[in-house]
């Protein structure tokens, strides 16, 4: 069994960032989903979450204390995000 989470991205205007799944996975192609992934071996829930989305997005909130960024040219609050766990037998 492996833990996995996302998080959940908004704007000021409450758009919801969702990334398109390949069409050659698994687990849910051609899906829009939140960013997240997996957690590797040592990382709490939001050091991997927060790995996921530099990953999937480019977004780094590492490297961003202030919760704005710069993201196709416009300036985007970051509101809270929270992280949840889950897990798919055998996989």
């Amino acid at each position: 069994m492996r833990l996995a989470s996302c998080i959940v991205v908004e704007d000021k205007d409450k758009r919801t960032l969702l990334t398109l799944r390949s069409s050659k996975l698994r687990v849910f192609p051609n899906s829009w989903v939140l960013p997240g992934g997996h957690i590797d071996a040592g990382e709490s829930l939001e050091e991997g979450v927060i790995r996921e989305l530099r990953e999937e997005t480019g977004i780094d909130l590492e490297q961003n204390t202030s919760g704005v960024i710069l993201y196709r040219g416009k300036t985007v609050k970051l509101s809270p995000f929270f992280v949840f766990e889950s897990s798919i037998p055998g996989y």
